[in-house]
């Protein structure tokens, strides 16, 4: 019986420390991943970081091609209000220099006509 008791506190002794070797095993793996996870959790800040600055970055510029396309559609519209006025002052004359030639012929030919009249009641 004094055997058999121990073997089993012999066994006992083997269990606790078959136990304590998987607790501290188990305990080491359970640092080692928390210290992954801190690093991954350190470097995905840093990669957040860089992407609100690319986008930062890329706001930036799409402002700045707003702005310069703004500006290039105000010059347009600039330019193309000059060509219209332009293009009005030019038909404008030419409106009024075929209105006189209009009048001057509508009066020869008035003129023609009182003429033929004039002559044929001669």
């Amino acid at each position: 019986m004094k055997n058999s008791r121990l073997e089993n506190q012999r066994e006992i002794r083997v269990l606790q420390a078959s136990w304590m070797e998987e607790k501290n095993r188990l305990e080491r793996e359970i640092r080692s991943l928390k210290r992954r996870i801190d690093e991954l959790e350190k470097e995905a800040l840093g990669h957040k970081a860089e992407i609100e600055l690319r986008v930062q970055e890329e706001r930036r510029k799409s402002d700045l091609a707003i702005e310069h396309v703004k500006s290039d559609i105000q010059n347009f519209r600039v330019e193309a209000d000059a060509a219209l006025a332009a293009l009005r002052r030019e038909n404008a004359l030419k409106i009024a220099e075929y209105e006189s030639k209009l009048s001057s012929a509508n009066d020869n030919r008035m003129s023609s006509m009182f003429q033929v009249l004039k002559n044929s009641q001669f």
